[in-house]
């Protein structure tokens, strides 16, 4: 092999090891980022508290009273309660996820597909929205 061939060859897989190294960062950065963009650039979601939260905490002592219950029974009370309030029933899922993180209510069983969650509200929670006597 002469020279001339040898830095041919050589640029020529220089080339395509480029070529595979920038598919491979690519095919990287969508994986990790999930086609967003990464986190340290991503403006930052505020948790807002309150809102939804403090609609439904009144409803507890009437939601302790029926047992178990799940999004569209919580739904129904709020579009009965409060007929003004525009509430999605992906809006009161997420609600009463944050309720079971607080502590406020206890997640019996994880909801799966169209199957909705299952709460039961702690007596911990009825007893601190009923107002003092």
């Amino acid at each position: 092999m002469k020279e001339p061939e040898y830095l041919r060859l050589k640029a020529k897989i220089e080339k395509e090891f480029k070529y595979k190294l920038d598919a491979l960062e690519t095919v990287w950065k969508m994986a990790s980022t999930n086609g967003h963009l990464p986190d340290s650039n991503r403006p930052k979601r505020r948790r807002r508290t309150g809102g939804l939260n403090s609609a439904i905490k009144p409803l507890l002592p009437a939601l302790k009273t029926v047992g178990t219950f799940s999004q569209p029974k919580v739904l129904e009370m709020l579009r009965s309660a409060q007929p003004e309030l525009e509430v999605t029933a992906a809006a009161v899922s997420s609600a009463l996820r944050r309720l079971a993180e607080d502590g406020d209510i206890n997640l019996v069983e994880q909801g799966a597909g169209q199957r909705a969650s299952t709460y039961r509200v702690l007596e911990a929670a009825v007893t601190e929205t009923q107002p003092a006597s």
